[in-house]
């Protein structure tokens, strides 16, 4: 019995020009500061299917991106679609594939970049050799900080307001500071792939930047990737309320140069967990199972509804680009065009895949991460990651707390459209995932 590997990568960068997600801005990218990637790890046990991972350097992608890069994979490898995890990594320094802030989505580079890394699954599984696996967990406290503030007047705000740190009486949620680690290497100990899992917003080149860039992950996966060799893959967690702004350091620096240092020290802490994990899984047996749950939509009373009106009623001229945050006519043209839907419904994808003693569970989804510290909780499974914004896109899902508190997550958009009972239907669904691939 024997587990067969490989990894790739292929170059994504779009061109200059090109519209970019994640905030809202005035006019598309100016330059490029570093490459995007598309990079797929392919693993196979024995005779059993083989099952690909792909990190995507965009912010996000609906379901025919998805389709797209699935079906184009299977047609080069025979991998079955359903066994094929796609992801987002998040960045908000790539090109618009959601145009969810009026952002002109590019048809024709969506399709190529799904062509492209489908690409790099191809390029993986004709790499694929002898392999040992190790799952670890290191320890990356000083990025992440949960963004959202109770101030002294009992409001809710945003970390990135520039409050003034002593008006603040309480961080609104935890954070998860691990990085959920797997070690993928050939026979000879050489490194196949160095996969890293954690949860923090791509997001410090935002409004303010119009450069192309993978953001903090970028540098974290180039320092494992010349230490260790091989493909370093990042998979995101559940960032919904995590961001890298730390309210108490009001003289925090932001750009590149943040994205570096940040960067830097969480590639370091997968680093020492990927090394520390020295011991391979002898056995390491693949599985992967998927559901697709109906995650009913937000509702709204007339208040809202006429409230909305009258605020879009009153605003006039274009939309100005912002560092943060969405300007409030946006969110009530956004409230209305989900009112005129009616009762709805999302159907969602939710994955897991197992890998030895470790297991992901995947969603299209900006959960809060209190939802990925309840499923590592709960998992029947030694190590186990959340993958976020993965099979498609549905926007946040805050806590119920974080719906009667307010802030920016829960107000109605269209990346934030769902009832408040949907964390709790998703992580019920991705431990009984969990349960059938441990069973």
């Amino acid at each position: 019995m024997s587990l067969q590997a490989g990894a790739a990568k292929t170059v994504i960068t779009p061109h200059i020009g090109c519209w970019m997600d994640g905030n809202v801005r005035e006019e598309g990218s100016k330059g490029v500061h570093d490459d995007l990637y598309a990079r797929a790890l392919v693993l196979k046990w024995d005779d059993g299917p083989a099952c690909a991972l792909v990190a995507v350097d965009v912010c996000g992608f609906y379901d025919p991106v998805r389709d797209e890069l699935r079906r184009r994979a299977a047609e080069l490898t025979g991998i079955a679609p359903e066994n094929i995890l796609t992801a987002a990594t998040h960045t908000h320094a790539g090109p618009a594939f959601l145009g969810i802030l009026g952002e002109t989505a590019d048809d024709v580079l969506k399709s190529v970049t799904a062509r492209t890394a489908a690409g790099a699954v191809k390029m993986a599984m004709d790499g694929m050799r002898p392999a040992t696996i190790a799952w670890g967990t290191g320890l990356a406290q000083a990025p992440v900080n949960n963004r959202r503030l109770r101030t002294s007047d009992g409001a809710t705000h945003m970390n990135w307001e520039g409050l003034d740190p002593q008006d603040v009486v309480e961080v609104l949620g935890p954070t998860d500071p691990d990085v959920v680690t797997l070690r993928v290497d050939d026979e000879d100990g050489n490194a196949i792939a160095s996969v890293i899992n954690y949860a923090l917003h791509p997001a410090i080149l935002a409004g303010d930047n119009w450069l192309i860039s993978a953001d903090w992950p970028g540098y974290a996966l180039g320092l494992l990737e010349r230490e260790r060799g091989g493909i370093g893959i990042f998979l995101n967690g559940a960032p919904g309320n995590i961001n890298h702004i730390d309210y108490r350091r009001p003289q925090q620096r932001r750009g590149l140069y943040e994205a570096h240092r940040l960067g830097t020290i969480i590639g370091a802490a997968g680093l020492e967990a990927i090394l520390a994990a020295d011991d391979p899984e002898t056995h390491p047996g693949l599985g992967i199972a998927s559901e697709t749950v109906q995650l009913p939509g937000r509702e709204f009373s007339r208040e809202q509804v006429r409230r909305a009106k009258e605020i879009v009623a009153a605003a006039s001229g274009p939309i100005k680009a912002q560092t943060d945050g969405v300007p409030e006519a946006v969110f009530a043209q956004e409230l209305l065009g989900l009112h005129a839907r009616g009762r709805y419904h999302e159907d969602c994808e939710i994955q897991a895949l197992r890998i030895g003693d470790g297991a992901l569970v995947a969603g299209p989804f900006e959960l809060f991460v209190e939802y990925q510290l309840a499923l590592k909780a709960d998992s029947p499974f030694g190590s186990t990651g959340f993958v976020g914004y993965a099979n498609g896109y549905q926007g946040y899902v805050p806590t119920p707390e974080a719906f009667a508190e307010g802030g920016y997550e829960p107000t109605p958009s269209g990346w934030s459209k769902l009832a408040p009972d949907a964390g709790d239907r998703i992580v019920t669904a991705g431990l009984g995932l969990l349960a059938k691939l441990a069973g």
